[in-house]
This record gives structure tokens, sequence and C-alpha cells, in this order.
């Protein structure tokens, strides 16, 4: 590897001398806690999960390629982008640009190293990198003809093993990222996932599925759960939740309610496999009539719900499944240190209704405000926690990975 120089004077009034260039010199992850947040409109970032969710069951490249362009959109970005390990035939792994959009979207299928480059720190790190002309370090970057300003990449997993990042690059001097942007790739970037899952259950089952007809092979599982089989409820989660978490996310526009549907889905499932009739209905007709119907409630009670602090946690937090919950249960003092930093009537209004358990109503009768009003406090405070969270996740390793 060659290692990148610059000049630097030794004191004051002698020549310049080299220096060696570190990659401590590029990365300024420090400046995400530092720097102003960004507002994005709330019905703009809306729309494009809606959109996302929408293309989840559609082929993965036009779906990585629109999900590149989402992300020079919402973080106003120059370039956007996806990488995946990939590993050549000599054995040796290395990052396939496989969507760009934007200003360096001509170097799209290109490589960087595994080992060199700034996804294969951000996996390395287990955590979002922020970059600073990455070029004076990663120097292949000098033969790019638009110069990077800054990076910000997002490391994705899947089943805690890490498959690729998301990427957005600025072009601009006048244009950083934020811990907004963190938040809001991090959230693209699972949709990468569940886009990347759901082409993969298409590739592992077609191949029965075209001798047997698709269907007629998760009704075969279905009498395998009927039966006990936990394996085969596996097998049905890896082919099917996708699809019924993408429903569910388009009806409820949020990620923690759209996974606890897709868990309340398959435990039905599980308890009442038996129960299946395929001349009502196909398997997965069956499954998003159960979704859809418990999405619905879940939208009836919502306002007027008991809700709890793990409630909180998956409002505000990025993690997005039970095994990502239990791994940043450590980290509860983000959470109330977020809580403290509004201001009084907003955590107040939080509090009551998180920790309480009271309904709005009860909240403005306690409060002696109205509806309105509270509503408005509780949905700015979630939002200025949300990011506030998302800027003390970044500092925090993924202890899942």
């Amino acid at each position: 590897m060659n290692i990148p120089i610059e000049t630097v004077p030794c004191s004051p009034g002698t020549s310049l001398v080299p220096r060696a260039i570190s990659l401590e010199d590029v990365v300024v992850n420090g400046e995400l806690l530092s720097r102003r947040l960004r507002t994005v409109h709330g019905r703009v970032e809306i729309k494009a999960m809606y959109e996302l969710a929408e293309l989840l069951g559609g082929e993965p490249r036009p779906v990585l390629k629109r999900l590149a362009q989402m992300a020079i959109e919402l973080c106003e970005a120059g370039t956007g982008g996806i990488s995946m390990i990939e590993t050549a035939e000599e054995g040796a792994q290395c990052f396939r640009w496989q969507a760009l959009a934007g200003a360096l979207e001509k170097y799209e299928g290109g490589t960087t190293p595994r080992d060199w480059s700034p996804c294969g720190e951000c996996l390395k790190s287990a955590k979002p990198m922020l970059y600073s002309y990455p070029g004076r370090f990663f120097t292949y970057f000098q033969d790019v003809d638009t110069a990077i300003v800054e990076g910000l990449v997002i490391p994705m997993y899947a089943a805690g093993w890490p498959i690729g990042t998301i990427w957005v690059v600025s072009h601009d001097e006048r244009r950083h990222f934020d811990a907004e942007d963190v938040r809001i790739m991090t959230s693209l970037g699972s949709f990468v996932t569940a886009s990347l899952q759901a082409s993969r259950a298409r590739g592992d089952c077609f191949a029965e599925a075209g001798r047997r007809g698709q269907d007629a092979v998760w009704a075969a599982l279905l009498v395998r759960i009927a039966g006990g089989d936990s394996s085969a409820l596996t097998a049905l989660i890896d082919e099917t939740k996708p699809v019924i978490f993408g429903n569910a996310l388009r009806l409820l526009g949020l990620r923690a309610d759209a996974e606890e549907i897709a868990m309340d889905v398959y435990a039905q499932v599980w308890r009442m496999a038996e129960t299946y009739d395929p001349q009502r209905a196909g398997v997965l007709t069956w499954m998003l009539n159960i979704a859809r119907s418990r999405a619905i409630d879940r939208l009836r009670s919502r306002a007027r719900q008991q809700r709890s602090y793990e409630g909180l946690y998956f409002e505000c937090s990025s993690a997005s499944d039970p095994e990502s919950y239990i791994a940043c249960r450590e980290t509860r003092e983000h959470l109330d240190q977020a809580l403290q930093a509004l201001p009084l009537e907003q955590r107040r209004a939080i509090e009551l209704a998180y920790f309480r358990g009271y309904s709005l109503t009860e909240v403005a009768s306690l409060l002696g405000h109205p509806l309105g009003t509270v509503k408005s406090r509780i949905r700015y405070g979630l939002i200025r926690m949300r990011r506030l969270m998302a800027t003390a996740e970044s500092h925090q390793p993924l202890s899942s990975a």
C-alpha cells in the first residue's frame, strides 16, 4: 500500500517537510456531534418510505438504484451509492459499486479494496463513518474527476453478517453531513437489506416453486408448522417477511410498528397453521390479511394505547428487531439523556404518555393544554429525540455485529 504524504512546516519560518497522512486525519466522526441539525420535511421522508415499501417485492437492481437516488434527495448530497462485498475468483474481497446516482454515476460497477477503503473501515468499526477529503488517505480517489469533499458511510448487516454499505458524498464545500443524515441513511440501509433478503428468498425457493407452484411450497411449510416444525416456520419467515414487513410499513409508516406486526403475524401462523384453508386464499394472501387486520387495529389504538419505555426506545432508535433492541439495552442512558435534553413541556408530555400510560386526551387534561398542543409537543419531542439518538448510536459500535 502506498502511504499518502502531505507537506507541513516543521517550525515557523522553515521549509515544508513531508508528513504521512493517517486514517485519523480523514475520519471526522466527532463533527456529527457538534453540527447543527438540518431540517428534513417529514412528509417528504414518509412519502419516500412508502415508495420504497412498494418497491420491495421487485427486482433488487432497480430498487437499489432508486435507493441511491433517494439518498441524494433526502440528504441533499452530490452522489449516493450502495457498495456490496464481493469475492473475486482468487478469493480476495472487494466492494462493488452496485448502484450509483449523481455526479459519480459513471463509475457504477467499479470496485474498491476490502481492506483499504472507506467502506472497509466502516464495517471494521461497525458504525457510521464520516470522512473529510478521503482522497488524502485513500489515494485512488485522486483519479476521480470530481472532488470528494465529504463522505458519510453507513454499514449494512444481514443476520449479523456485514454485507456492504450505503453512502452519500458531498462535492460542495458548503454542504456538510450531520446526525440527521445518519438517521436517514440508516433507515435507507434497512430497505437495502430487506430488498436483498427478498431477492435471496425468491432465489432459494423459486426452483422448487417452478415445479410445484410457489403457494404449494408455502402450503407444505404450513403443514409442517402445524406439526410443530419450527424450522418450517423459519423458512416461511425468510421467504415472506420482506413482503409482510413492507406492506405493514406502508400502512403504519413506522418501522418499529411494522416489525412488531410482522412478528405478530408469524406468531399467529405458528398457533393457527392448522386452520389455513387453501380453498379460501393463497398462503401469502392469508398472511397479508392477518397483517392488514393487525395494522388497522394498531392505527385505531395508537392514540390511546399505553406506551412504555420500550415503545419510546423503538420510536427513537434505529433498532428494528428484537436482537438489536436487546443488544442496545445497555445504552439506555442515551435515551435518558435525549429525553432530558428536551424542553420541559415536551418532556412532561412524553413522560406522561409513555411512562405513565395516559391517553393523549388524559395528558391534555392533566397538563391543562389543548389536545392539539399536546400532540404537537410529543411529535416534535420525538423528532428531536430521534436525532439525538442517531448521533449517540453513530458513536457506539454495533455489538450484534
